[in-house]
């Protein structure tokens, strides 16, 4: 069951989308499954990225840690589900992770670490290639949200400003 799991959780994340199954079978043959609870902390931000995650079922939200008049909180940016590849931070250095993420809901994580993943790419650098060409995409949808957001917020602080 492991091995259907993680192919087609893999092939379903936008990160190795257009990779034909050849292409993917080193990476397949070293990604492992992790089952967490809702609740479980998958990472924090600012922390080392050793990991990259994808969500094979279940719910993971990424959150921001503030402090807001001396209390904290982590405020909840996105949350992702089924196929969305998390940690790509990864795959990029400085490998420092962006935000934290914890399970929404209890979750099925395909999980490969990042040094295994750079002896892949070492190995077969035409899968680096289109990897790191999906990640672009997967990084700009990302900014879009964020600027979104800010988009939002500069816009009702200046409606409160009037």
């Amino acid at each position: 069951m492991s091995v259907e799991l993680i192919a087609r959780t893999v092939k379903e994340s936008p990160l190795f989308t257009r990779l034909a199954s050849d292409d993917l079978q080193p990476l397949l043959e070293a990604c492992q499954v992790r089952r967490v609870s809702a609740g479980t902390t998958l990472f924090v931000m600012g922390e080392p990225a050793h990991t990259l995650y994808i969500v094979a079922e279940g719910r993971v939200s990424l959150t921001l840690p503030l402090a807001i008049r001396g209390r904290s909180a982590d405020v909840t940016i996105d949350e992702k589900q089924v196929g969305a590849t998390i940690a790509w931070s990864a795959l990029v250095p400085p490998h420092k992770l962006t935000l934290s993420a914890k399970a929404a809901t209890d979750a099925t994580l395909v999980c490969v670490e990042r040094q295994t993943i750079e002896q892949i790419f070492a190995a077969h650098p035409q899968l680096r290639a289109a990897v790191m060409t999906n990640l672009c995409e997967v990084i700009g949808s990302r900014v879009s949200l964020l600027e979104a957001l800010l988009m939002r917020d500069l816009q009702r602080w200046a409606a409160n400003q009037s």
